[in-house]
């Protein structure tokens, strides 16, 4: 009984070491079965806007790092993704606010804002789903040596936007639809890319300067998805994934 606790003791502890760690994803999928399998994709996501008549870019980094086993889960998966890096962000100039591509979505806001307004943009996707412009397997994905996809619109990701001198609780994730009612400046959406980026340097932290950044930094880390018309989603995970400060 004795050794049987103790074996359990160490496993407890180690599990608790891995996720101290940052290795808990890969390393407590390999602890957890043997008959599983594992991916990884790094991307460049970059897309432009025109606005004002002038055509504005912005990319960044995404690695996302894919498990997958034999044993299915209570939702019906087969496994879990984990995203590390951070978002293509636009500075839109003018007094027009700031424009970022998010790592993932929130389903309630795009529901609401879809019923309400009558929209008919898809249900916008998450960075771990934006390889599927290349290759409809995981393993294929991390086969890939280079390549770029312009992503179609049932792949785009959710839009937030950040309006000058506003604080961070009015930015809006919006549609590419919404983008010259919402920001003005007949801003349209011109492309949306991934390119494989096997070797980039992935950062979790964006390094840009901008006072709404800040703002969720202090007030949301470690925060979670509030319901209700203030909306208060955790801004900071779609943003960058490391959240301490």
């Amino acid at each position: 009984m004795n050794i049987g606790n103790n074996i359990i003791g160490r496993v407890a502890r180690w599990r608790s070491l891995l996720v101290a760690t940052g290795f808990g994803a890969a390393m407590l999928a390999l602890l957890s079965s043997c008959a599983g399998g594992s991916a990884n994709f790094r991307y460049r996501l970059a897309f432009a806007v025109e606005i004002d008549g002038a055509v504005k870019t912005a990319s960044s980094i995404v690695n996302v790092y894919y498990y997958w086993g034999n044993s299915v889960e209570a939702s019906g998966a087969r496994g879990f993704s984990t995203v590390t890096g951070v978002v293509p962000v636009i500075d839109l100039g003018q007094g027009r606010g700031w424009l970022v591509a998010a790592l993932n979505v929130n389903y309630v806001e795009y529901a609401r804002r879809k019923k309400n307004l009558g929209l008919a943009c898809p249900t916008p996707k998450t960075a771990a789903e934006f390889g599927q412009v290349f290759a409809e397997t995981r393993e294929a994905l991390d086969r890939l040596a280079s390549g770029k996809r312009d992503l179609p619109a049932k792949l785009l990701p959710a839009f937030i936007w950040f309006p000058a001198g506003a604080p961070y609780k009015q930015a809006r994730q919006i549609c590419p639809e919404e983008f010259s009612r919402v920001i003005g400046g007949d801003a349209k959406l011109r492309a949306v890319s991934v390119e494989v980026a096997k070797d980039a340097t992935v950062l979790k932290r964006l390094a840009i300067s901008a006072p709404w950044l800040e703002e969720i930094r202090v007030d949301q880390s470690e925060r979670h998805m509030q319901f209700g018309d203030a909306f208060e989603v955790s801004r900071q995970s779609q943003l960058e994934t490391d959240n301490k400060n």
